[in-house]
């Protein structure tokens, strides 16, 4: 992938209990907090499933980055960091798919 490509960073959550409601609006509110403390997004999403079919994966991250190179320096922001430290904290365990926004990716 080209520095110059957009990036696509997906994360599925699996905890081993359900969440308390403040334990799921800290989540929600460090996630919303990073577009101030965090460059290089194009797009950021999280949310809850509703759907029962997620095999226990019940929240997903969708982060979408100008460039790898904003990708990657994601990974060390302080308020990063400080998110992965607050949910493997409480027994999650992740899934993570990265993948260029090209138009080969693209469908429709």
């Amino acid at each position: 992938m080209t520095a110059a490509a957009r990036a696509q960073h997906v994360v599925l959550f699996k905890f081993a209990r359900e969440l308390t409601p403040a334990e799921e609006r800290e989540m929600a509110d460090r996630i919303r907090s990073w577009p101030d403390s965090i460059e290089g997004f194009t797009g950021l999403r999280f949310g809850k499933d509703v759907s029962g079919r997620n095999g226990g994966f019940s929240y997903l991250l969708l982060t979408e980055f100008e460039s790898e190179q904003a990708h990657q320096a994601y990974y060390v922001q302080p308020a990063h960091v400080a998110f992965s430290e607050f949910v493997f904290g409480i027994g999650c365990q992740v899934i993570r798919v990265d993948y260029p926004l090209t138009p080969g990716s693209l469908i429709v």
